[in-house]
């Protein structure tokens, strides 16, 4: 795990942007814990933002009954329930 600060991680976003994709990369404010980066390579949208997004479900149901698909979940290796139910309590 990586801790950098704001400036630091802003200077460098490209640079950060490929730690994340060993290790998780946390980004302080004044010292805070402010946000994690993380690898998402590999997850669909709708697997990265359903545990943290409450109102996705009603999103996805609104945009079915307006005739758009639903989006598609990754294929392969998709992380299970116990997985994002762990990524969400963090």
């Amino acid at each position: 795990m990586k801790i950098l600060g704001v400036r630091e991680a802003r200077n460098t976003l490209s640079e950060c942007i490929e730690m994340a994709k060993r290790e998780r990369v946390i980004i302080t404010n004044h010292g805070k814990p402010t946000a994690l980066l993380v690898n998402i390579e590999g997850l669909s949208l709708e697997d990265v933002v359903a545990p943290h997004d409450r109102g996705l479900p009603s999103l996805i149901a609104k945009a079915a009954r307006l005739g758009h698909p639903a989006p598609k979940r990754a294929a392969a290796k998709r992380p299970g329930r116990r997985l994002a139910k762990a990524a969400h309590a963090r």
